[in-house]
């Protein structure tokens, strides 16, 4: 493994096969994206804070199989389906979980989610989405509104969407 720079100065470790990453990426990350890649596995990425391992709580562009770029700097990319042309480059550096079939294979050390709770706030100006998903505010505790729904069925898939429980929201 080599160390490489980019044109903008940030420099990537260089794998023999020629796939780039971010200087900051825990090797244990790469590892398992280089398991994973060129490979029919789906896997979902989680981002967040290295420092704090506090989720980012992102919903789109997270699952998919690896692939990897074309030019100088061979990055990974997430590949959304097998139609799919290309993709996306992952944010390798900021991954704090990754997941295979909703099994946990990479986990930050201090790893934390903000709480989802879902509640059925009446009055809110929307009744056609009576069901409300609440996060918990750190580090006061409060609570804020995260999402609404139609249903409540709708509400609870999306609480264990963003917990990594289920694939599909």
């Amino acid at each position: 493994m080599k160390t490489i720079k980019d044109n903008a100065g940030r420099e990537y470790h260089q794998l023999d096969n020629g796939t780039c990453y971010s200087v900051l990426t825990p090797v244990r990350v790469i590892e398992i994206l280089e398991k994973y890649r060129n490979g029919e596995t789906r896997i979902r990425v989680f981002y967040g804070d290295q420092e704090t391992g506090r989720c980012w709580m992102e919903e789109n562009d997270t699952m998919g199989t690896i692939g990897k770029s074309t030019g100088r700097i061979k990055v990974p990319l997430l590949i959304k389906t097998k139609r799919s042309f290309g993709g996306g480059a992952i944010l390798d550096s900021a991954i704090v979980k990754i997941t295979v079939n909703h099994r946990v294979v990479y986990k930050h050390p201090k790893f934390w989610q903000p709480e989802l709770f879902l509640s059925s706030l009446k009055n809110t100006g929307t009744p056609e989405l009576p069901w409300t998903v609440c996060r918990k505010v750190e580090p006061v505790g409060g609570m804020e509104v995260y999402a609404r729904f139609a249903t409540k069925t709708k509400a609870e898939r999306y609480i264990a969407f963003m917990r990594g429980e289920r694939n599909c929201k």
